[in-house]
């Protein structure tokens, strides 16, 4: 038969069966076998009359004292992020609209468009809110321009869930995006709740989340410290400082754009060049004569490989802003984090720069301006137009050719890209400057080993800022 008490060997005292110290004395109990009763050896995993199995006494306070592990406050850290708050507008009025079933149909898309622009842009899904979803970009991996990345994303899915379709119905869906960048303690959830995956902890979503309630319909709000953070990069416009619910002090709210004049990193970069460089004599000494080597046809390649922030790009900026006033052509090459797998991705800006090809022009406008501007350098249209016009998006009816399959279609804009640049460096000497050649897409580089091969015998420098770990071709 099993104790019903067990007595405690110092007073005496009754102790229910379980217990594990004295409720008289506070002393610690002997194990009690559950079966015959008889008082257990200090470490028997079995009773010494019985032979029944004994319960081992110290699993279940370790299990116990487990959640308060220091290990788990030791996941949350100190990190500067930029949030993005982005709401659904209207959808209460969107669950009375349509049934329950389809209205979750319309949820989960609305979810998995913002999933996949945020991962797109290399932030990370924090937690939904009802319609409300909150990402953080910075984490758990620091990357540069995450802000500017956080923009990106807001743009795309502010612009992607206009009348959303779903269970064969489209509805007239917007959103609200709002955007700030300040100190979080983040870590991983450690809740059971499927909608929140990461914990935020101060002002700054708090802040992201009252920028998003000013925000009209389908617009993307930043705060005026993200604005500074993206620069140039994208347009911006200033809707003042009105107040947020909580928050004492004002902040400049600034609504954003596409930058609609020119490649994106264009603007940031010059903008570096009106700060003067400081110890860097020799090195841009150096630059210059390399320059001056190629004026009088021979072609050089150089090289310019350091950390981050040392003033690589100041120094190859400087050339291109000091050759301004001189007879050449700068054909400028960005390498960007966000399209290290867009094929030509550089070349495409940098081709559209260079024409004069604005974004949102007409197709037949810049089908023009590229054929004007081929037939000045004496470049036949059949020898390059056609691939160009395809890289650009521009092709209509009029192209000659169809395209090729895929590897002979590359080998074909390589060969179209590699006549441009004879072109250019026969009409006037050529500055072909690849900054943060380190994020250069595959097929960008193959374009730029062929062209390394041929500058020996052009009037042509062609200077990369890059890294330390990049590879040189």
């Amino acid at each position: 038969m099993s104790a019903e008490h067990v007595d405690c060997p110092e007073c005496d005292a009754a102790n229910p069966d379980g217990a594990k110290f004295c409720h008289n004395c506070g002393s610690k109990l002997p194990v009690m076998c559950p079966e015959c009763g008889t008082a257990a050896l200090a470490g028997a995993k079995f009773c010494t009359s019985c032979g029944t199995a004994l319960a081992k006494p110290s699993t279940v306070p370790s299990q116990k004292r487990a959640p308060r592990s220091t290990s788990d406050e030791t996941v949350a850290e100190r990190r500067l992020l930029t949030v993005v708050f982005c709401d659904l507008v209207g959808s209460t009025a969107l669950s009375e609209e349509f049934d329950p079933e389809d209205y979750r149909d319309l949820i989960t898309r609305y979810r998995g468009l913002v999933e996949r622009s945020v991962a797109k842009f290399g932030g990370e899904i924090a937690n939904y809110a009802g319609d409300g979803v909150v990402a953080i970009f910075g984490y758990p991996v620091a990357q540069e321009r995450s802000h500017h990345s956080a923009a990106l994303c807001g743009l795309e899915i502010a612009s992607e869930a206009r009348d959303l379709e779903f269970s064969n119905e489209t509805a007239a869906t917007n959103v609200r995006v709002g955007i700030h960048t300040g100190p979080v303690v983040v870590g991983t959830a450690t809740s059971a709740s499927m909608d929140e995956k990461v914990w935020l902890f101060g002002d700054t979503p708090n802040i992201a989340a009252r920028i998003q309630a000013l925000a009209d319909v389908g617009d993307v709000l930043v705060s005026e410290v993200t604005r500074r953070l993206i620069g140039e990069r994208l347009d911006f416009t200033s809707v003042g400082s009105p107040p947020l619910a909580g928050v004492s002090k004002p902040i400049e709210i600034f609504q954003v754009r596409p930058k609609l004049s020119g490649f994106e990193e264009a603007g940031a970069v010059s903008l570096q060049t009106s700060k003067p460089t400081i110890g860097r004599t020799a090195e841009t000494a150096l630059v210059r004569s390399r320059w001056d080597g190629a004026l009088e046809g021979e072609g050089q390649v150089l090289l310019l490989s350091g950390d981050a922030g040392v003033g690589k790009s100041k120094i190859a900026f400087g050339l291109k802003e000091e050759l301004a006033n001189e007879t050449s052509t700068q054909l400028v090459l960005f390498g960007s984090p966000l399209h290290r797998s867009s094929a030509f991705f550089p070349i495409k800006n940098a081709l559209m720069t260079l024409v004069g090809i604005l974004p949102n022009a007409e197709p037949d406008q810049s089908r023009a301006q590229l054929h004007v501007f081929l037939q000045n350098l004496g470049l036949g249209h059949d020898e390059c137009a056609a691939h160009l016009l395809r890289l650009l998006g521009l092709e209509d009816s009029n192209t000659p050719d169809e395209p090729l399959a895929p590897e002979r279609e590359k080998r074909a804009l390589i060969d179209a890209l590699l006549l441009l640049c004879t072109g250019l460096a026969e009409h006037r000497p050529l500055l072909v400057l690849l900054d943060d050649v380190h994020w250069f897409d595959a097929s960008t580089m193959e374009f730029v080993n062929a062209w390394i091969d041929q500058v020996p015998n052009r009037r042509c420098l062609l200077l990369l800022p890059a890294r330390s770990e990049f590879k040189s071709p």
